[in-house]
């Protein structure tokens, strides 16, 4: 026998959101521009690194995402044991 328990999604860690990977790099960028020059990236700079990333600098990607894992509900579920779930108790 099974029972289906709820959990904290893996991925998301809860939020339901997933940050997009791109962006950390867009602020890698910009901080090593502050440090060396002195000033952060203009839009111009900014549009520039998005076109050289192969999109739209006027419609670039969403900086969070709803996660996949858990349809951006921050739980998934999955069946474990009776045994198992004694356990968990």
């Amino acid at each position: 026998m099974e029972v289906q328990i709820r959990e904290t999604c893996k991925e998301c860690g809860g939020s339901g959101i997933i940050s997009n990977p791109l962006y950390e790099d867009l602020l890698k960028l910009d901080r090593k521009k502050k440090k060396e020059k002195g000033r952060y990236l203009t839009n111009e700079e900014v549009e520039e690194w998005f076109s050289n990333q192969g999109y739209d600098p006027k419609k670039p990607p969403p900086e969070e995402y709803g996660c996949d894992n858990c349809g951006g509900t921050g739980k998934t579920t999955r069946w474990i044991s009776i045994e198992e779930f004694k356990k968990l108790l």
